[in-house]
């Protein structure tokens, strides 16, 4: 029996195999990539937005669909077999199909009309996403472009499977795929805020520990942001906020800060959008706050990169390091 190779099928059981190969989905493909890549379920859980249980689980149903073992646990992490290999090979073959079919899809209902989908964060929205914008209905008069916010790690999800062209996002290990390109943009600060008749609003500066008798509104978990809030809570007061409202939505976020006394964090780009007419108010703290920089991510292999340059030529780099 070779590496990788599990108990051979049952007599007359080639027929289901060749059923189950129909139960495949792009996800699984998408996870042998990311496991191949990461050589850890934890990660590649992450990258697809997934729980480490269901990674495991979609892994071990894969295995018994194909009929063959696809990875063996190693000290140094997951090491694909011989069949694995292969497995892999021809998936990151049927993702970029996908992506050829609706890029030729695209050219038929469209006809002479570019296409570009792109992705972004909320705190990207007001400079980053409006610049590439921008840029792109001056140079292309004719495009048609798909903008959609969402959060970064399902926004990653989305450009791995070809669903979107162009993801601003933020933290550069988001993902280690050898066909995503990134450029780190600028870092923007973060800032708290809360409705306009809240008993804090002005010019006062406040602590985290004076804050923490609030409740906040918070994105999900993994989101930065959310991380922002639950580490700058662990260093200064050593006890976690109350959260009583997780949403990726802006608009949900400013009518539910107005509804009651809940604070929350917003990037100081969408503060300025949504605080010039007087929606929402800034609390000041005694510690400034950053979720880190934004980076722009791109597939090297996308059938639009012509469009992708012309977008990010229009945004700024980071400035480099200090030496």
């Amino acid at each position: 029996m070779h590496r990788g190779q599990m108990p051979g099928p049952r007599p007359g059981a080639q027929g289901a195999l060749n059923s189950d190969l129909t139960s495949l989905r792009v996800k699984q493909l998408l996870l042998v990539m990311a496991l191949g890549e990461s050589k850890s379920v934890r990660k590649a859980a992450e990258t697809l937005h997934v729980s480490q249980p269901a990674a495991s689980k979609a892994l071990m149903e894969l295995e018994a669909t194909l009929g063959v073992r696809l990875f063996l646990r190693e000290r140094t992490g997951l090491s694909p077999t011989d069949a694995g290999r292969c497995v892999m090979s021809y998936a990151r073959d049927m993702v970029q199909q996908l992506r050829r079919m609706r890029f030729d899809l695209d050219r038929i209902q469209h006809r002479d009309q570019a296409i570009l989908r792109i992705g972004s964060i909320m705190g990207a929205v007001p400079e980053n996403l409006s610049t590439c914008l921008r840029r792109l209905i001056e140079e292309r008069p004719n495009i048609l472009i798909e903008a959609e916010e969402n959060t970064s790690l399902k926004l990653m999800l989305q450009l791995r499977s070809g669903e979107v062209d162009l993801v601003i996002a933020r933290s550069a290990h988001l993902d280690t795929h050898s066909d995503i390109d990134c450029v780190p943009l600028d870092e923007e600060a973060v800032y708290v805020v809360a409705g306009r008749t809240h008993p804090l609003a002005g010019q006062d500066v406040y602590s985290c520990a004076q804050l923490s008798q609030f409740s906040w509104v918070a994105y999900e978990n993994s989101s930065p942001l959310s991380q922002v809030l639950t580490d700058w809570f662990e260093q200064e007061t050593d006890t976690h906020p109350t959260i009583m409202l997780r949403t990726a939505s802006a608009l949900i976020t400013v009518a539910a800060l107005n509804a009651s006394h809940m604070l929350a964090l917003l990037p100081a780009s969408v503060f300025g959008l949504v605080g010039a007419n007087n929606q929402i108010s800034r609390i000041h703290t005694s510690a400034p706050l950053t979720a880190g920089g934004y980076f722009a991510y791109w597939n090297r292999q996308s059938l639009r990169l012509d469009l992708v340059n012309l977008a990010l030529a229009e945004l700024k780099p980071a400035a480099p390091p200090p030496p």
